[in-house]
This record gives structure tokens, sequence and C-alpha cells, in this order.
């Protein structure tokens, strides 16, 4: 990171932050609320994402960040999800399914990508 006056590295803090990403999981949209409010057939849990570090301040209070957060989610079906009881209930699910895994059909998941820019900071 660079200061305006002189470079400053800050190796454990970005240590300690890589440790809590690394351990982290992909977020999931499949509780009781999400399925009432359509969060959890809309999103249903994270596919892909990608967190870059965009701004890091560090003053003798604390902290400030700008994180960009990209996230993916795609609504296809595999083989898993179709042998979960609460799918295989819906023909719909069964339906989809098929005409992603065939041949003939081949067809191709609905993505759904979203992105934000957001700041933090301790002070």
């Amino acid at each position: 990171f660079k200061n305006h006056k002189r470079e400053v590295y800050i190796p454990a803090l970005l240590h300690k932050i890589q440790t809590k990403l690394l351990r982290s999981k992909l977020a999931k949209f499949n509780n009781l609320e999400d399925r009432i409010n359509g969060l959890g057939i809309c999103v249903h849990d994270i596919a892909a994402q990608k967190i870059t570090l965009t701004n890091f301040q560090k003053y003798a209070i604390g902290l400030s960040a700008t994180l960009h957060f990209v996230a993916q989610d795609h609504f296809g079906l595999d083989v898993a999800d179709i042998k979960n009881k609460l799918y295989r209930e819906f023909r719909f699910f069964r339906i989809w399914c098929f005409l992603l895994r065939h041949r003939d059909f081949a067809f191709k998941p609905f993505f759904t990508n979203f992105n934000t820019i957001t700041r933090i900071g301790s002070y």
C-alpha cells in the first residue's frame, strides 16, 4: 500500500484478512425467509465471487477500506440438486434438469450477476 509520503506495508493485517477469507464460505439464501420472499429461487447461493480491496488507509486510531464485491449465481441444476427431496417434488425442477442435461436440448442456465462497492472502517 502506498501512502503519499512513504510506502507502508502491513503484512500482519493482510495475513489476517487472507486467513479469514480462506476460512469463509460462499453465501447461501435457502432459509425459510428466503424461500418466502423469493430470494431463494432468484439467487439461492453464490456460485462465484471476487472481492477486490480497491483502497486501504491505516490511521493511528483505525482504518478505512473500499471493497468491490462481484458475485454470480446460476439457475442450473445438477444431479445433487435434483436428488434433493424439495426439488424432486416439483415437476418444473425435474423438467429444467432434463432440458439442461439432454444432448438434444442442452439449455443453458440463467445467470444472475451482481456487484457492489462498499466502504468499511474502524475508528
